[in-house]
């Protein structure tokens, strides 16, 4: 194995089945789901109660569960268990992608060595398994792009200068041991594998590029939204569009999640609107949640939006039975893509 610097009150619905099955309640949290076989397999992060004072499991593991409805769930074996690494390492969103030319699933994660998120550290953790069930054995521990400059630059014109002055600082200080990967989503397009995620502590957003044929080697990566402060990625497609969507840094607290369209051979993003649509509340806090993940129905295409619905409340003291949020997407008339309050259903989300 490898380790090093290298290379809501919500008014309408939680889904009430992901968290409960017939013996143990789910725990999975800020995951992905892939579609294998017509079953949706859920990747989570597996959380319990922490005092803060002594070790536990709180974010050391991956779950997983399978469901042939996403109302009846079934526990698999935990395809990342660091528990008993030395390390000590922080676990945190999973996103897990099948690589058609390797015939391999690569499961995708942001590590934090014993739990501290100094300045310039965060490492994407990368495990692979022949089978979705695993076993999953890891491939190693990564900064991005070790020793390389970025290969574009998109400047902010909407924030303070000292926003971007402080981004470049921390962008050129982490040259030489490779950019930090905080809050990051995995995606496939058109063949190939990249991450967006936020870095340079927050002061901006990269995108990179995993080489899946040269042992997942990360080479090429641009600086997008130099500037402004986002973490939470998702994206998703529609109408032959590329979509990402972004919320606030805001710790656990709910914020406007923001849509923008991507610019592929550019690698450039444009803002185009909130993502949420509603009263004001419903705008600002994005129905109470943050961005985790966009999957595919089975047997409507239907594109659902799924978020974490954090209970930060009483010095982040339950956070850890925090929920769902399940909304399908809504294209208006100039098929841009939104949520709204009736993105939500009491039944099945894909009906």
């Amino acid at each position: 194995m490898k380790y090093f610097f290298g290379f809501l009150f919500v008014p309408f619905f939680v889904y009430p089945s992901l968290n409960k099955i017939s013996i143990n309640d789910i725990n999975s949290h800020s995951g992905s789901i892939i579609v294998v076989n017509d079953k949706y397999y859920l990747f989570g992060e597996y959380r319990v109660n922490n005092d803060g004072k002594t070790r536990t499991p709180n974010n050391q593991k991956i779950t997983l569960y399978s469901s042939t409805d996403l109302i009846h769930w079934s526990k698999e074996n935990d395809p990342i268990d660091l528990t008993k690494d030395p390390n000590d390492f922080e676990v945190e969103r999973p996103k897990i992608l099948f690589d058609k030319n390797g015939s391999i699933y690569s499961l995708y994660f942001h590590v934090q060595p014993h739990r501290k998120f100094s300045q310039g550290v965060g490492l994407l953790g990368i495990a692979t398994s022949k089978d979705i069930t695993g076993p999953y054995r890891v491939i190693g521990y990564y900064q991005i792009a070790t020793g390389k400059k970025a290969s574009t630059t998109q400047y902010s014109y909407e924030v303070d200068d000292g926003w971007k002055r402080k981004a470049d600082g921390f962008y050129h200080d982490s040259i030489k041991l490779g950019q930090e990967l905080r809050d990051f989503y995995a995606f496939d397009l058109y063949g190939d594998t990249y991450v967006v995620y936020s870095a340079e502590e927050g002061y901006s957003v990269q995108l990179a590029k995993i080489d899946l044929k040269n042992s997942f080697a990360i080479n090429t990566f641009h600086r997008l939204l130099v500037g402004e402060r986002h973490e939470a990625p998702i994206y998703f497609s529609g109408f032959n569009k590329h979509y990402f969507v972004f919320s606030d840094i805001s710790g656990y607290r709910p914020s406007e999640s923001k849509l923008y369209s991507f610019d592929i051979k550019n690698k450039k993003l444009n803002y185009i609107s909130p993502f949420a649509r509603g009263n004001q509340m419903d705008v600002k806090t994005t129905f109470q949640s943050q961005p985790a993940f966009v999957f595919k129905c089975i047997n409507t295409g239907k594109l659902i939006y799924v978020a974490d619905k954090w209970l930060y409340k009483d010095k982040l003291k339950y956070i850890w039975k925090s929920k769902y949020v399940w909304a399908e997407i809504k294209w208006d008339s100039n098929k841009i893509p939104y949520i709204d309050k009736t993105s939500f259903k009491k039944n099945n989300i894909c009906e």
